[in-house]
């Protein structure tokens, strides 16, 4: 899995070691419960980045569901189309354009 660029994780680490720690502890505590399989977390955060137009989120987090954990390009796609459902057209086609050659591959 090629790792996209982590630069604002790393800044975080040098300017406010502290922060990271926190933020960290806080990321536990949400993926602490197991009642969905990590898969549908991962998409579930795909579908939020897609809506928020995150272009670093878009790429990593569908990467993470795809290489990670198996999700499919039609899983993809239909949380693509969720994204459009909840954050129009426009949401839709960014996360397509951000996406496009990353699936090209898959």
């Amino acid at each position: 899995m090629n790792q996209p660029s982590a630069y604002h994780w790393e800044l975080m680490e040098e300017m406010n070691p502290e922060q990271r720690v926190k933020w960290n502890e806080f990321c536990s505590l949400v993926n602490v419960n197991d009642c969905l399989p990590a898969k549908y977390k991962e998409l579930i955060v795909c579908g939020m980045a897609y809506v928020l137009h995150c272009k670093p989120a878009t790429i990593t987090h569908t990467m993470y569901a795809m290489e990670k954990y198996g999700a499919t390009r039609e899983e993809v796609f239909s949380v693509l189309g969720l994204a459009m459902m909840m954050g129009g057209a426009p949401a839709y086609r960014d996360a397509c354009l951000n996406l496009e050659e990353y699936l090209k591959t898959k």
